[in-house]
């Protein structure tokens, strides 16, 4: 008769129409002793545990290099005596030589797949651990559904819910886990889409034996009867949806090519899934309680969110947007379009080098509220002004390009959210702060620049070297950050660009004129106040022939590296202490990832003064 059988006969006992018999009710209460409803509650503990675990991991983790890099801080440039820190140090290495390394981008954006091996082995780990409390305990089925609810489902429905408050707060820009961890939100982001898909595949696994059994045991009339009058049937269905929806449109395709349907989407069905899933599980098996503790940590984490990074900041700025100048910058190419956003900061907005903000535009899409890196130093003087550089996609940015005229600015105003992101690790504690850049990339890692030359210079860090690569399609780009440089070079003392303490290498891919650029910059260089003891005049005429022999400190190739080629030249300079910045195209944070995982071989090996290399790359993929 197949699986749509019409009744199901259990020792002796039919499991529809001798449902009120006495004998029917022994049977039941046997299934009930060999796996009750009620002992099922614990596997839903189970996987809090392992998120405990794993974030307390992550603390230990953050509080280890804190007391690493204030150690490294106080001592001179020679390896460490300690043999922990030694061992801290090998560990570290032997990790990172494999969670450094990276999937190939295809894969990711096909299957969703977190980009390193290192977060991937996480969520692998975590997707087995609930497979398996789900799947092994037996047995999953009752041997009537009147019986009870089937254990397999219990037990996924248990594992899904207990998830959902992990699910929350990890949405948060500003959640409880970045702060006791130090992993900025866009970070955490990659968990907070595998939670959910844990989750969502432990709901399917719930839903579908409720389905399975009522169909073997009364086919399609009985399921029918079940879905019209059973209310746990009828209430499953909401969250499921809801739940459904989010998933599938969390998608990489659906967030670039859709992204503002996405985000509202989004929004909407995570209240819509809230509602039905209180709704569907309230008083059941307790699982009311991880409902509740969803809402405290969403709430929470959105009133702090609004009280301390938004207009909502209880200063002067409170419900005051931003003045700011929009305009373009010149381009002879399509595909180098790009503008900038000058941000009068008015409302004691303070941030650090790497760091990123969200922008709300009233008057022109106010809901929609878009991150963008963060160019210019923080100033504590009240003219200090806020830099965007901004790469026109679909959508808002592109609107934004269009309504600014081809020259000149266009006046508006911004609500400011912020500051997000960020290096977990002080480069002040490292001897080299290597950072590599293509294409707008560069707003993410010049201000390293910029705050480590001034930190250099003025003797305030233990870092003696600090170099950019910057990879560019033509050399209009370098538009986009010339005053910065142009104040670098006329602020630096000439012995430090003539040491190599500073070093910056500009790579034009599509474009002849190199020595314009050279030219240019060794003009800046030239004309900077480098030396401020006076000189007779006969020594000021032959430091000028000196200095027109001298190369810029800004090195302009034409055409694009490989980046094996930049990976090797970061090997060739490391020092004790290293980190790696790394900022732009997909391609780039593979091809660098995977060369620093190899290089954690020379923490290994011990062959090469080397002690640790840390990489951090800049993620804008959510």
């Amino acid at each position: 008769m197949g699986i749509f059988k019409r009744d199901v006969m259990h020792q002796g006992v039919w499991c529809i129409k001798d449902m009120k018999t006495d004998a029917y009710k022994a049977l039941q209460k046997q299934s009930q002793a060999k796996v009750s409803y009620y002992s099922q509650e614990v596997y839903g503990h189970y996987m809090v545990y392992l998120s405990v675990v794993i974030i307390f991991l992550f603390i230990v983790k953050r509080f280890i290099f804190y007391k690493l890099d204030r150690l490294a801080r106080d001592v001179d440039g020679s390896r460490s005596s300690n043999a922990f820190v030694r061992l801290c140090y090998k560990v570290s290495a032997f990790n990172r030589f494999f969670s450094y390394r990276r999937m190939p981008f295809f894969l990711c954006e096909f299957f969703g797949l977190p980009s390193s091996l290192g977060n991937l082995a996480i969520i692998c780990a975590g997707l087995l651990y609930s497979l398996c409390y789900t799947l092994i305990p037996h047995f999953w089925y009752r041997e009537c559904r009147g019986f009870g609810s089937p254990p397999l489902a219990v037990r996924a429905g248990t594992v899904s819910t207990a998830l959902v408050p992990f699910i929350y707060i990890l949405s948060g820009k500003s959640n409880m886990i970045s702060g006791l961890t130090g992993i900025s939100y866009e970070k955490l982001n990659v968990y907070h889409r595998w939670v959910s898909i844990i989750s969502f595949i432990a709901a399917w696994v719930h839903t579908a034996p409720f389905y399975i059994q009522s169909s073997r045991e009364g086919g399609l009339e009985r399921l029918a009867y079940m879905q019209k009058h059973n209310v746990l049937f009828k209430t499953g269905i909401p969250p499921i949806v809801f739940m459904t929806i989010l998933c599938i449109l969390s998608h990489s395709y659906f967030r670039v090519v859709w992204y503002e349907l996405f985000i509202h989407l989004h929004w909407i069905s995570a209240v819509g899934f809230y509602i039905g899933l209180i709704y569907h599980c309230f008083q059941m098996l307790n699982n009311e309680k991880y409902m509740y503790a969803a809402v405290v940590f969403w709430i929470t984490q959105l009133v702090y969110r609004a009280v301390v990074k938004s207009c909502f900041k209880p200063n002067k700025g409170f419900l005051k947007a931003n003045p700011c100048k929009i305009a373009r910058f010149m381009s002879s190419t399509q595909d180098n379009q790009c503008y900038q956003i000058l941000i009068e900061n008015t409302n004691e907005f303070h941030w650090g080098p790497g760091q990123h903000l969200f922008l709300r535009f009233p008057g022109l899409r106010v809901l929609d509220n878009h991150p963008f890196s963060i160019l210019s130093l923080y100033e504590p003087s009240a003219d200090g002004k806020i830099k965007l550089v901004i790469k026109p996609m679909n959508g808002l940015t592109r609107k934004i390009y269009n309504s600014v005229p081809e020259t000149g600015f266009m006046d508006g105003k911004v609500f400011v959210e912020g500051p997000y992101g960020g290096c977990e690790r002080d480069y002040n504690s490292f001897d080299s702060l290597f950072l590599v850049a293509t294409g707008t990339g560069i707003a993410a890692t010049l201000p390293f620049l910029l705050k480590a030359s001034q930190d250099i210079v003025s003797g305030n860090t233990k870092l003696q070297h600090v170099r950019l690569d910057w990879i560019i399609r033509n050399n209009d780009s370098v538009e986009w950050i010339a005053p910065e440089l142009t104040k670098l070079i006329q602020s630096v003392p000439k012995k430090f660009f003539d040491e190599k303490a500073i070093k910056i290498n500009i790579y034009s891919c599509h474009a002849d004129g190199t020595t314009e650029l050279d030219d240019k910059f060794a003009t800046i260089y030239k004309c900077a106040d480098h030396d401020s003891s006076s000189t007779s005049e006969s020594e000021e005429k032959a430091e000028k022939v000196e200095m027109n022999e001298e190369k810029a400190p800004v090195e302009v190739f034409n055409g694009k590296p490989a980046m094996k080629q930049v990976g090797g030249s970061i090997e060739d300079e490391l020092s004790l202490r290293n980190i790696i910045i790394v900022s732009g195209s997909e391609s780039l944070k593979q091809e660098i990832a995977n060369k620093v995982a190899s290089m954690q071989r020379l923490v290994l090996s011990s062959q090469k003064s080397v002690e640790e290399i840390y990489l951090h790359t800049e993620t804008f993929g959510w």
